[in-house]
């Protein structure tokens, strides 16, 4: 099946269905598919960023900057699916080192306030960060932004 057929089959799932044998299917079908692991090793720092949903929330332990427990984990989330929980943090290249807690703030915040993206919105919202200190080697399996790989090879060409 072509890839686009599968693009066009997945945009018409009603997704609040949760169909997610339908989707596991239509991905099975694009094929062979490159994916890249990253080791992270000890002592690499990686963050997560909470917006507050209320003035009166406030995040203060360090369950609220965990996964969510699996019996409250019913829906869809950034990584997670009703049926595995997992842990979603940004990171950033080991070698960066002048402001790596900055760049992990500022991913953070981009990722999990959607208005941010919208250039004519305006408005006020509170956020709080939890970072976190690898202990154990972790091989992960990277998610990889196609538009920024594009523009690197590009600069590469050129």
């Amino acid at each position: 099946m072509e890839i686009e057929k599968i693009i066009t089959e997945l945009k018409k799932l009603d997704l609040s269905q949760y169909p997610e044998k339908e989707i596991r299917v239509l991905l099975n079908n694009i094929g062979k598919m490159a994916s890249m692991q990253v080791n992270f090793h000890p002592g690499k720092i990686v963050m997560r960023a909470r917006p507050h949903d209320s003035e009166s929330v406030r995040f203060s332990k360090k369950s609220d900057f965990s996964f969510k427990p699996q019996q409250f984990n019913k829906t869809y989330q950034r990584a997670s699916t009703p049926n595995e929980t997992m842990f979603y943090a940004t990171a950033v290249p080991d070698n960066l080192q002048t402001g790596e807690l900055d760049s992990l703030r500022i991913i953070g915040v981009l990722e999990s306030i959607p208005e941010l993206r919208d250039n004519e919105s305006s408005f006020y919202k509170k956020i709080s960060f939890g970072k976190w200190k690898v202990i154990d080697n972790l091989n992960l399996l990277a998610i990889v932004h196609r538009e920024l790989i594009l523009k690197k090879a590009a600069l590469r060409v050129n």
